[in-house]
C-alpha cells in the first residue's frame, strides 16, 4: 500500500494507492482417505488483490490433465466419495487481474468393501479328475480370499487350509458329492461371500449284487434281481444269451433291477457290463 500528500488550496489531501498483486498460495489441500459414500472435504486459500477468485480442477490420469469441477468456486471442496474416485487428485487454481497460482494436487484415495465380480459355478466332475472353482471381487484396499466348504448343504462352512487364492483346484473323492463351496472376500472396509457352487462327483456303474444262477420248472416264472451304484444312478438293462454267453440281447421293457420271467428254455442272462 503506498500513501502520499498533495497540496491543493493550501489543504492537504492523503491518497491511498493499493498495489495490485497476483495470487500467492497460502494454504494447500491435503491428501485424503475416506471410505466410499462418506463426504470429503479439501480445502484451500491464497492471498492476492484484488482478491482472487478460486476454480477447483479434479485429475482422473495421474495428473496429466485436469479439467474444472462445475460450481466448484469456494476456497472448500466438498464431495461424496464414490469408489470410482480412488486415485483422483484435486487442485485449486486462484485468479486475478495480474495471474493466477495453482495449489499442489492432493490425491483421494476412496476405500471400498469387496464386491463380488465372478462367483463360482456348479460343476459335475467324474471321479479322480480335477475340480477348478474360479471367483473374484474388487475392493480397495485389494481383497483377501479365503475359500469355505458346506458338507451339510450350506447349513455351515468352515474354511479349507491354502485354499486363499481366486482359483481352487483339487482332485474329486466320492466323500465330496453334494459339497457346496464358496470364496469370502475380506478387507479394512467390509466382507462378502459369493453364492455357493456344488460338486457333483460322477462315479461309473458299480455291480453290488449278481443275479443268482437258478433251477425251475418249465412254464414256471423265475425271478432275478440285481443291483448296482453310481452317479448319476445308474439305468438298467437285461439282457438274454441264447448261445451260452457268446453274444447277449436286450429283453424289450426288462429296464427294472428284478426280472421276472416264464422260464421256457435253458438260457442265460445278465446285466450288461
Amino acid at each position: 500500500m503506498i500513501g502520499f500528500n498533495a497540496a491543493a488550496n493550501g489543504a492537504g489531501t492523503l491518497r491511498v494507492i493499493s498495489a495490485l498483486v497476483a495470487p500467492s498460495i497460502t494454504s494447500t489441500p491435503s491428501s485424503q482417505t475416506v471410505i466410499a459414500g462418506n463426504n470429503v472435504t479439501f480445502t484451500a486459500a491464497a492471498n492476492g488483490n484484488p482478491t482472487p477468485t478460486v476454480q477447483w480442477q479434479v485429475s482422473t490420469n495421474g495428473g496429466t490433465s485436469y479439467s474444472n469441477i462445475s460450481g466448484a468456486t469456494g476456497t472448500t471442496l466438498t464431495l461424496t466419495a464414490a469408489a470410482t474416485q480412488n486415485g483422483a487428485r484435486y487442485r485449486a487454481v486462484f485468479t486475478n487481474s495480474v495471474g493466477s497460482a495453482t495449489t499442489s494436487a492432493a490425491t483421494l484415495t476412496v476405500q471400498s468393501a469387496p464386491t463380488i465380480s465372478t462367483q463360482p459355478v456348479s460343476q459335475a466332475i467324474r471321479l479322480g479328475n480335477n475340480v477348478t472353482f474360479t471367483a473374484a471381487a474388487a475392493g480397495n484396499p485389494t481383497p483377501t480370499v479365503q475359500w469355505q466348504v458346506s458338507a451339510n448343504g450350506g447349513l455351515t462352512f468352515t474354511n479349507i487350509s491354502g485354499a486363499i487364492s481366486n482359483t481352487y483346484q483339487f482332485t474329486t473323492s466320492s466323500s465330496q458329492n453334494g459339497n457346496l463351496y464358496r470364496a469370502v472376500y475380506t478387507n479394512s472396509v467390509g466382507t462378502v461371500a459369493t453364492t455357493a457352487a456344488t460338486l457333483t462327483v460322477q462315479v461309473a456303474p458299480s455291480v453290488t449284487t449278481n443275479p443268482v444262477s437258478q433251477t425251475v420248472v418249465a412254464g414256471t416264472n423265475v425271478t432275478f434281481t440285481a443291483g448296482a451304484s453310481g452317479n448319476p444312478p445308474p439305468t438298467v438293462q437285461w439282457q438274454v444269451s441264447t448261445n451260452g454267453g457268446t453274444s447277449y440281447s436286450n429283453i424289450s421293457g426288462a429296464t427294472n433291477t428284478t426280472l421276472i420271467q416264464a422260464a421256457i428254455s435253458t438260457a442265460l442272462v445278465s446285466l450288461p457290463n
